[in-house]
């Protein structure tokens, strides 16, 4: 005789599960991606939007907005997204915009990145705006554009290259409106590139999940000294204005917090700097969580180094993790490494992470229950 089990639906079992309204991109950083979008994988800057990157000389701008870029290079085909065409097109463009680049990108995100990318230098805000509208609107399904501005801080207004080309033919200074119409720009700049990503706002039609382009913008600032602030403001500013602050998705905070000088040979030698990454706007994530992870020159944020330190203690005297233990910090990472059990390290740092957000989370009760109203 056959007997039929009827097994009781799981709660939620069967019901059809909503996309998700924003996916991300890696950073190449796992700490730096959870503060950015509480995501361990696949978490990072928000897909489709537009992000920010700001922080003092040497705080690894840069090598952030390369990390990102080689995180595209090397994934974006392989993620299935619920949001986005499968890539059959990656296009990443970095506007070198300083005019220099010293790192040595092939040793650093493997062969084939440099020539990948497409390396540009425009300096001027009109023609970032021209050139960004006319690649985004030849766009097709199944595109994918990743732009780096690096920096904004290097870019100035057109009137304001005619108005220096003039001033060394007359050897006249003319001061009419300097400085103003770049920053007048901005907001034209970001209206009218958001409407060509989003599609058309007046159509009755209109779908975020359908009508939006695979483009994500990532502009890098300078700060700069607030003149005469007081003690209760902040000290720093970064050029864009309220124009940045509103059209941005999530905003990036970098800071110095110190060298890393291992002693060898009884001298300290400098091997890399320590940062600190403070998320203060996101609209995409809880804003104002930080990040620390050391960035090693020629080769990049390290990675693993952020996670031993955050689950063992920068100032650990000893570390352990199952069954490898070591004394020092190096050996203990060279021990994960060798054991190829860097992503199961993730794993257990994402978990540690999670369960200290989790743990400050205020426990209360729903403000409206809808079961019992």
């Amino acid at each position: 005789m056959e007997i039929k089990i009827r097994r009781k639906k799981k709660a939620g079992q069967g019901i059809k599960k909503a996309a998700p309204k924003i996916e991300f991109i890696g950073t190449g950083c796992t700490a730096f991606d959870l503060a950015l979008s509480g995501k361990g994988r696949r978490g990072g800057f928000a897909r489709g939007r537009i992000a920010n990157i700001v922080g003092d000389g040497s705080t690894g701008k840069t090598l952030l907005a390369l990390e990102t870029a080689a995180w595209c290079y090397h994934n974006i085909k392989k993620v299935r997204s619920k949001i986005f065409s499968p890539v059959k097109k990656m296009s990443i463009v970095y506007n070198n915009v300083e005019g220099v680049m010293d790192f040595p990108l092939e040793t650093m995100f493997g062969r084939g990145f440099s020539r990948s990318i497409e390396w540009i230098r425009i300096s001027t805000a009109e023609a970032i705006g021209r050139d960004l509208q006319r690649r985004v609107k030849a766009m097709k399904k199944g595109d994918f554009f990743f732009y780096v501005c690096d920096s904004w801080d290097g870019v100035k207004p057109e009137e304001e290259v005619g108005r220096f080309e003039k001033e060394a033919r007359t050897d006249k200074k003319i001061s009419d409106g300097y400085g103003l119409s770049k920053q007048q720009y901005v907001g034209e700049f970001f209206r009218n590139i958001t409407d060509t990503i989003y599609g058309d706002e007046y159509s009755t039609t209109y779908d975020y999940q359908t009508n939006q382009k695979d483009v994500t913008l990532l502009f890098n600032s300078q700060i700069r000294q607030k003149i005469n602030a007081t003690k209760f403001e902040k000290q720093v500013y970064r050029v864009g204005g309220k124009a940045f602050d509103f059209w941005t998705h999530q905003v990036a905070w970098l800071y110095r917090a110190g060298k890393i000088q291992p002693e060898k040979k009884g001298k300290k030698v400098t091997i890399g700097v320590k940062v600190r990454a403070v998320i203060e706007r996101n609209k995409c994530a809880p804003p104002w969580k930080e990040a620390k992870f050391p960035i090693l020159f020629d080769y990049g944020v390290d990675d693993l180094g952020s996670m031993v330190d955050f689950v063992c203690g920068p100032q650990a005297k000893g570390f352990r993790w199952g069954d490898i233990k070591e004394a020092r910090k190096e050996s203990f990472i060279s021990a994960i490494e060798d054991a190829d059990l860097i992503d199961d390290f993730r794993v257990h740092f994402i978990e540690t992470w999670h369960k200290i957000e989790d743990s400050a989370k205020v426990k209360r009760r729903p403000k409206y229950d809808e079961d019992n109203s």
